[in-house]
């Protein structure tokens, strides 16, 4: 089994990349596609308190001693091919030997899930609920400024701006367990310095 774990860069991108060149870089490897497998980790690298993801990336790759050989041709296919998703990365091949290895297959499952065939999560209009094609369907402008197909219905397309003009009115100013919905700061200075003028007053006193 070979792994090749990507360290700072987007995991989404590891997985596209490894879609486009497991059958390559098993061909490079002299062995099974089966035998390649891609690890994204969800972490981050710095240097120098500053972020790197995408910029510096790790790269490490991990096989039997046996495939040691076929390095060098493996090396130059991943710094041609990583350069597509990443900036700059540094590439290190780790090996280790194959009696270390142990693995567990389930005989009722497959050895992998399948990746979805090419297409497979395009949008085919299946859920539309006109009946129209959306692409062909007509645009309409409605008050908001919003572009939305034409189905009759209002637009719904600031529903969550609406505000509940309600809130509040059920809530008593005077009990000290409500939300207070006024301006707590309203006549803030006057309250201050009349709070100054009492105090004042009391020291004249106690003199």
């Amino acid at each position: 089994m070979i792994f090749i774990s990507f360290f700072g860069i987007d995991q989404f991108l590891v997985g596209q990349y490894s879609g486009e060149h497991t059958e390559n870089l098993a061909n490079l490897f002299e062995t099974d596609s089966d035998n390649i497998n891609f690890v994204a980790t969800n972490s981050m690298v710095f240097h120098s308190g500053a972020e790197q993801t995408s910029w510096n990336v790790l790269v490490t790759v991990k096989a039997p001693s046996k495939y040691k050989a076929l390095e060098k041709q493996a090396a130059e296919y991943l710094l041609k091919t990583i350069s597509d998703i990443a900036l700059n990365f540094t590439l290190t091949f780790e090996y280790f030997e194959e009696g270390s290895s142990y693995e567990h297959l389930n005989p009722k499952y497959p050895r992998y899930v399948a990746a979805p065939a090419r297409g497979d999560d395009e949008y085919d209009g299946s859920m539309y609920q006109v009946g129209e094609d959306p692409e062909h369907d007509e645009e309409d402008e409605c008050e908001c400024g919003c572009h939305h197909h034409h189905d009759g219905e209002s637009c719904h397309c600031h529903d969550e701006e609406e505000v509940d003009l309600s809130l509040g009115e059920d809530l008593d100013p005077n009990d000290p367990n409500d939300i207070y919905l006024g301006n707590a700061f309203e006549d803030f200075e006057k309250k201050m310095e009349e709070r100054s003028n009492a105090m004042n007053l009391d020291d004249e006193d106690k003199k």
